[in-house]
């Protein structure tokens, strides 16, 4: 069985799969949605408003980017995560490591 990309989350520091996340990228010092195939420096975060809130500071940014970068329009950028996480997870349905409840191993109930 193939591995699974595992990448950093920018806004928590959590260790998630790649497909969990939105890959930002850098272009002319303006942070914007890494497309399908971009190469060069990226930055994973995940589309969750407490990640938002951090990851998408300029100091971490241009921590991640080891850049200054500058980000041209805030709500234009939040709109394109938000709809990159429609097309990468079910709609309606948060990515599988961030549902509430415990995890597997805390409390679930079942036969094993």
């Amino acid at each position: 069985m193939p591995a699974v990309p595992v990448r950093t989350c920018i806004g928590c520091r959590r260790r998630d799969a790649a497909a969990e996340m939105v890959r930002l990228r850098v272009t002319d010092g303006r942070v914007g949605i890494a497309g399908r195939g971009d190469s060069g420096r990226g930055a994973s975060l995940h589309p969750r408003p407490a990640c938002l809130e951090t990851g998408l500071r300029l100091d971490v940014l241009a921590r991640a980017f080891k850049q200054r970068v500058t980000i041209q329009d805030a709500t234009e950028l939040l709109q394109q995560i938000t709809t990159a996480n429609r097309v990468g997870t079910q709609a309606g349905s948060p990515p599988k490591s961030h549902r509430g409840g415990p995890g597997p191993s805390e409390g679930s109930r079942g036969s094993t």
